[in-house]
């Protein structure tokens, strides 16, 4: 088989048209490499949800937030309506439970990574994110004026007061909540449709033969290695600059309330 994307992905796409909705569901918590397991499904030929896709629509983010507060929401107006055929990361992996039952058919990735460096990646990486939206106005101006208020307070609702109870810095607290995750999706998948998938010990060959598909290989028929994305020192990079801009934006409202106040009490009262 050749290694060219185009005509694998074509291959294997064929084979999933047959059943309407998810085939693959990611049940691990976000930084286990969700990132890469949602590259590896594209390439293969499964149309995958991440918590990326939520910026793409927000209709997604509304339906995320209804659920968040414990409204009743249908899980085909994510998935189904965009073609969607497997899911990974936040937010979905917090319902894998629901969508096992909606999809009975669906097979279960568990994305699993050492618990100490998960935390560790969870902190410097997209929990940021929440600290950023919480301490910043000009985020929340931001999030409010372009329609996406939704996402971020999903977000906190689902993972961060959700699950970790608002103590994701409580480390102990955060690795148990982790842990317990674990040991829960363990004990409720069937053994034949669950795949425990650590990326530093397995690869597309384990992968593929749990979906029961044909790895993708390169000119000299070599299974070719799993994608590696979205390192932590990657993302810390891009939001030390994200934070210094909306901190500095913040900065620059703050004098402007404050020269604004200054000039108006000047005016009136001089």
């Amino acid at each position: 088989m050749s290694g060219n994307k185009k005509d694998f992905k074509n291959d294997n796409e064929k084979s999933s048209e047959s059943i309407k909705g998810l085939k693959i569901i990611g049940a691990g918590f976000g930084r286990t490499s969700t990132t890469s397991t949602y590259d590896a499904l594209n390439f293969i030929g499964y149309k995958c949800y991440h918590m990326k896709e939520v910026f793409k629509y927000r209709k997604h983010s509304k339906l995320w937030y209804r659920k968040s507060i414990g409204e009743e929401i249908d899980f085909s107006q994510i998935f189904d309506d965009y073609g969607y055929k497997a899911c990974v990361d936040f937010p979905a992996s917090v319902y894998y439970k629901e969508l096992m039952e909606k999809y009975p058919n669906a097979k279960v990735i568990l994305n699993v990574r050492n618990p100490e460096s998960w935390h560790k990646s969870c902190i410097s990486t997209i929990y940021r994110f929440e600290k950023l939206y919480l301490n910043s106005y000009s985020l929340k101006m931001l999030c409010y004026m372009s329609g996406m208020i939704h996402l971020p307070r999903m977000a906190h609702n689902i993972v961060w007061s959700g699950l970790f109870d608002d103590k994701l810095e409580d480390k102990s607290h955060a690795i148990q909540v982790f842990n317990d995750h674990i040991d829960e999706v363990k004990q409720t998948v069937p053994e034949e449709r669950l795949l425990v998938f650590d990326v530093k010990k397995h690869g597309y060959k384990e992968l593929c033969r749990f979906l029961d598909v044909d790895p993708p290989v390169d000119d000299n028929d070599e299974i070719i290695p799993f994608p590696h994305v979205n390192t932590s020192k990657d993302i810390s990079r891009k939001i030390d600059i994200i934070e210094k801009f909306f901190y500095t934006l913040d900065y620059i409202l703050l004098v402007a309330i404050v020269v604004i106040v200054v000039f108006g009490y000047f005016y009136f009262y001089f």
